[in-house]
């Protein structure tokens, strides 16, 4: 009876293997030192009966002549595979739902071994002639056995590629080594392989060496190691946060290597990452937010939850908002990103560049392409830096590949969400609609209420995991989406809108989650603050309002007082002199529609004008409700034709 476990080799396949031609192998089936067995239609040899066969023949040849029968012809190079179609042989299957974790250096990695009396590496050692004991693999010869390698254990690990290259990975007794395609070429490469790693031999002729590599080849296991390399969300299934890995949306220990099904996933290791084993609820994250920024702390949380989902919400909208913090010298920004930065888990290092230093654009896109729904921080930026910055928003890196430059790079690709830190106050419009803007000018400083929540911040990072657990992308459109039919945008623009709206989405989320608090504001509380930060931001985009605040700081200079007069009520400027103090301030900014007839323009539409009626008094009826603009007012020794403006509607920029 046929054991289905038993492995079968025709009488074609044994004549090639050991070298002879299939008479010899006829004329031992004739005498019964062979017996085949019937398979199906065709009659088959078992390895056992195969090697007992040999054995014997082997011992009763010793001393004698070998005859012309048992000469084969020799192997055809046409015969043997290349290496060209060994390296096609390499696609590992996914499934990411079969997750298992294993580390390559310095594992041990056991052999499943077959069912019968034999392991998968006897069997194989078997088909391409070798046997092997405790002194190593050998071959039988005339005089009984030929080792050919001082080692016996051989175990085929897994594949890895790099740079397009299929790389073998293989255990040889307790020594793992790495095979390039060039080691597997000749024995000498082999050799040299062997001894860089160990103190084994290999000594083989050309086709023994040759059967020994299609041996290796034969053990494949078809996994395959791919290099990932960068932090935050790797790939779809896997987030590396340093000391920890989210593996579908499981939490575990940092592994070099993660395998998924029969895909290994190498990725990098970090100490600048790491995610704390103490749990801090999200409602004292909000009140340390809270205490120190006041109600921007919607601002800061919403971009920060904003921020885990960038990938995806990049890709559907095709843009991001950056967020501008704005404060002046000592006023904390540098501390407000590294307190945004403990969220994830960050050390400020990783993720921050000094713009004001040596950095180049290389470096900010380098760092880019290694954060993955995690924040950049622009520390300090310039107005040199802004026209690179405007393409962040759209996901495009600033920096253009080119093949003749060696300190290039390729890849433009923006991964994640950026931070901007400066004392300058944006006055290019593509800048200011693409921003959210925190101004701590505004904020109360505490020092000691900051270096208390900087210390408990450490354990700010179990925020990055409640946020990842609990939220889906699809929860975050709804959101933003539902918010975006609530607010009252008046005249602002779409970006600036969709801006917000994705902040004041995000942050409904995460109070949602806190709904054990009281102390978050209401929905209609966030809608209403929402539409003055929009306000603000449209503020920003207005000429008119750089002017009164020019106009305003001249006020107080001894030097000005030639062109301004004023009351209890009014305050009488002229145009022209005022103009040209103010335009010359601007002269060397990116600042293309401050010009003097869309600034009087402005000034004519806007509420700080006085117009024509009781108090100031016009003989044409008509002009009863008109801006006052040609005004006769004597200011020094001379009468000039003025604008007149209403004190009380003054921002007061400078009081």
């Amino acid at each position: 009876m046929i054991n289905e476990k038993d492995e079968y080799i025709s009488t074609k396949e044994l004549a090639k293997l050991k070298n002879i031609c299939t008479k010899t192998i006829q004329r031992a089936v004739k005498k019964d030192e062979l017996k085949p067995d019937k398979v199906g239609r065709a009659y088959r040899f078992t390895i056992g009966a195969v090697d007992e066969w040999w054995k014997a023949r082997s011992s009763s040849k010793v001393g004698k002549k070998t005859t012309n029968n048992d000469r084969s012809p020799s192997k055809s190079n046409d015969d043997l595979p290349s290496e060209d179609s060994i390296s096609t042989e390499k696609k590992a299957h996914q499934n990411e739902r079969s997750v298992a974790l294993i580390k390559i250096d310095g594992a041990d990695h056991k052999q499943k071994r077959a069912n019968n009396s034999e392991s998968k590496l006897d069997i194989q050692l078997a088909k391409f002639g070798f046997h092997r004991d405790g002194s190593g693999i050998f071959v039988y010869d005339k005089s009984g056995k030929l080792h050919l390698t001082n080692f016996s254990e051989l175990e085929y690990i897994c594949n890895k590629i790099v740079n397009e290259e299929m790389i073998r990975i293989i255990k040889i007794n307790d020594i793992t080594m790495e095979l390039k395609p060039q080691d597997l070429l000749n024995s000498n490469n082999f050799n040299k392989k062997l001894l860089s790693c160990s103190n084994f031999d290999l000594l083989m002729e050309k086709d023994q060496f040759w059967n020994f590599k299609n041996l290796i080849r034969s053990l494949d296991n078809n996994k395959y190691i791919i290099p990932i390399p960068g932090y935050g969300k790797i790939n779809d299934f896997i987030i590396n946060l340093g000391n920890k890995v989210f593996i579908n949306g499981k939490l575990t220990k940092f592994e070099e290597t993660i395998w998924v099904d029969r895909t290994g996933y190498k990725i990098d290791k970090t100490e600048l990452i790491s995610i704390s084993d103490q749990k801090t609820s999200l409602s004292k994250i909000w009140d340390s937010f809270h205490q120190l920024y006041g109600m921007q702390a919607v601002l800061i949380i919403g971009f920060a939850t904003a921020t885990l989902f960038f990938q995806q919400y990049m890709e559907q909208k095709k843009h991001f908002p950056l967020l501008y913090v704005l404060a002046g010298s000592g006023r904390g920004k540098n501390g407000l990103t590294d307190l945004i930065c403990s969220l994830s888990g960050l050390n400020e290092s990783i993720v921050n560049i000094n713009c004001a230093g040596n950095s180049t654009k290389i470096g900010v896109e380098g760092k880019s392409l290694l954060l993955n729904n995690l924040p950049l921080v622009l520390n300090e930026l310039t107005e040199g830096h802004f026209d690179f910055i405007k393409s962040r928003y759209d996901g495009q890196g600033s920096v253009k590949f080119n093949e003749k430059s060696s300190n290039q790079i390729a890849e433009r690709t923006v991964n994640g969400s950026t931070m901007i830190t400066t004392v300058v106050r944006p006055l290019d419009k593509q800048i200011i609609s693409r921003c959210i803007f925190v101004d701590l000018d505004i904020t109360k400083l505490n020092k000691e209420l900051f270096d208390k929540v900087k210390e408990e911040s450490a354990d700010f990072s179990s925020f990055i995991i409640k946020i990842i657990q609990s939220i889906a992308f699809p929860d975050i459109l709804d959101s933003v989406m539902e918010f975006r039919k609530g607010i009252n945008p008046s005249k602002a623009l779409p970006r600036v809108i969709d801006n917000y709206s994705l902040i004041g989405g995000c942050f409904n989320i995460f109070r949602k989650m806190v709904n054990n608090s009281g102390d978050l504001p209401t929905a209609d509380e966030v809608t209403s603050f929402i539409e003055e930060q929009i306000t603000i931001t449209e503020n920003y985009l207005n000429p008119l309002i750089y002017f009164i605040r020019e106009l305003e700081s001249l006020l107080d200079q001894p030097k000005t007082t030639n062109m301004f007069a004023q009351d209890n009520i009014h305050l009488y400027f002229n145009f022209q002199s005022v103009w040209k103090q103010i335009s010359d301030s601007y002269k060397k900014k990116y600042f293309p529609f401050m010009n003097d007839g869309n600034i009087k323009r402005l000034l004519l539409e806007s509420d700080y004008m006085t117009v024509y009626g009781a108090d100031i008094t016009h003989n044409d009826k008509k002009m009863f409700g008109k801006p006052v603009y040609k005004y006769p007012k004597k200011i020094g020794a001379q009468t000039k034709r003025c604008y007149v403006l209403l004190k009380d509607k003054l921002p007061g920029y400078y009081r």
